[in-house]
């Protein structure tokens, strides 16, 4: 049973590779200047419009948006405990956990099962139906070996979801970009600490 199977709400069929999804959700946040795709009402329409993720006419209201940044916000949490296990936080992650086992609770999707294949079909129509794809749909990514891959930047101003190549699964930063500014703000700290020390030996000598 691939992501693919997965049927969206509205009655649509759509192509959706799971990682694709997930990783597409996550990253409508405003990174760098960009807009977030979850602002407002019309900003999430356009956004699920564009990638047939709804009917054009779908209602939607200030509750879904709401409910679509919880989501997006909890993913996120989880994305970032994958790069660097030794400084995250439990107790967000535990948060994240219970938001998206309560959300997949509310989303609830039904198994349809033929001769030939499977697939996961939301209850809910509309925007629930969509979280209740995108749920199962990264439900069912978290029991794959690719899952640890899906990460959010560890350049604490990027925090872009990215899927992680490496053939040790070692990547921290989603581009050589972020890992140059992690990097250059280190050196600065570095700098500036040196030299504090440098200015208080002098004033003690």
């Amino acid at each position: 049973m691939g992501s693919d199977d997965l049927e969206v709400a509205a009655g649509m069929l759509v192509p959706l590779v799971g990682l694709d999804l997930v990783l597409g959700f996550v990253n409508t946040r405003s990174v760098l200047g960009s807009p977030d795709h979850l602002e407002d009402v019309e900003s999430m329409r356009v956004w699920m419009v564009e990638r047939h993720l709804i009917e054009p006419g779908t209602l939607i209201s200030d509750s879904d948006v709401a409910t679509a940044r919880e989501i997006r916000g909890a993913l996120a949490v989880l994305l970032l405990a994958h790069v660097n296990a030794h400084e995250r936080d439990d107790q967000a992650i535990d948060h994240a956990e219970e938001y998206l086992a309560r959300a997949g609770a509310l989303h609830p999707v039904a198994p349809l099962i033929g001769v030939h294949s499977s697939r996961w079909t939301p209850i809910q129509t509309g925007v629930a139906g969509f979280f209740g794809t995108l749920l199962a749909t990264a439900a069912q990514t978290a029991s794959t070996s690719e899952w640890r891959r899906l990460k959010a930047c560890n350049n604490h101003a990027c925090y872009t979801g990215f899927l992680d190549k490496t053939k040790n699964s070692s990547a921290l930063y989603c581009s050589t970009g972020c890992s140059s500014q992690v990097a250059s703000r280190a050196y600065r700290k570095r700098h500036t600490a040196g030299s504090s020390l440098a200015a208080a030996a002098q004033k003690d000598a």
